[in-house]
């Protein structure tokens, strides 16, 4: 488990889960977690396909590989959401500061079982996935969203929703909008309620995709409240 001395309880939910930075020895957790949260996105199914045991085993490489990348990158915050009593996290929150991307690459031995555990179809579609997305994204100074996750059993509790209010008021103080994207359009409504606006929307491999930005409220409006999804 996390050490409890750098986790925050979460406020407002009916089980006591507590927040903090993911620490090293809980990354492989967190990628069987996300590989969880993400394997029926329409992006993954579009890029991937196939049956769900063959997609999750795909998507969990693809996290290793996004994880690391993003352990190296200066700055970059790594939230994880755990519960008591529960080994490895039940929500992850990936925010990486425009000034360190591109992310650096994943060492290569990495890159190389990644690329056997996906298959190279699923690698170049991903590389058209990553180059569509990349131009769209602002050229100013930003934070970049990279992703959101919960454990599947646990949506629906507020998690995703704390991770993202930590998150944003850890980097507020910088005065620095932030962006993501979003390829499911049931989140829209989520990040509005954190002042998110949508920006664009692409196609891409077919899936529609909404890129949202969200500028920092003025010191007078005071911090942006979030409110139960």
């Amino acid at each position: 488990m996390a050490d409890s001395r750098a986790l925050q309880p979460l406020p407002g939910l009916e089980r006591p889960f507590r927040i903090g930075p993911l620490p090293v020895r809980e990354d492989e957790r967190a990628v069987r977690m996300l590989a969880r949260a993400f394997r029926d996105n329409p992006l993954d199914v579009a890029v991937i396909g196939g049956r769900e045991r063959e997609r999750l085993r795909a998507v969990a490489w693809g996290m290793r590989t996004t994880l690391a990348s993003a352990r190296q990158a200066s700055a970059t915050r790594i939230l994880a959401a755990f519960e008591p009593g529960r080994t490895g996290p039940v929500g992850i929150l990936v925010g990486i500061p425009s000034a360190a991307l591109p992310l650096p690459p994943a060492p290569l031995w990495l890159q190389l079982r990644s690329t056997l555990g996906q298959g190279l179809r699923v690698g170049r579609r991903w590389a058209t996935v990553f180059h569509t997305l990349e131009s769209q994204q602002p050229r100013d100074p930003h934070w970049y969203l990279s992703l959101v996750g919960v454990d599947p059993p646990h949506c629906g509790l507020g998690i995703g929703r704390a991770l993202l209010q930590s998150w944003l008021a850890s980097i507020d103080p910088d005065g620095l909008p932030s962006y993501l994207e979003t390829d499911r359009e049931a989140n829209l409504a989520f990040y509005a309620k954190a002042g998110f606006e949508v920006v664009s929307r692409l196609e891409v491999l077919g899936t529609p995709v909404w890129c949202m930005r969200r500028t920092v409220s003025a010191p007078e409006e005071g911090p942006l409240a979030l409110h139960p999804t």
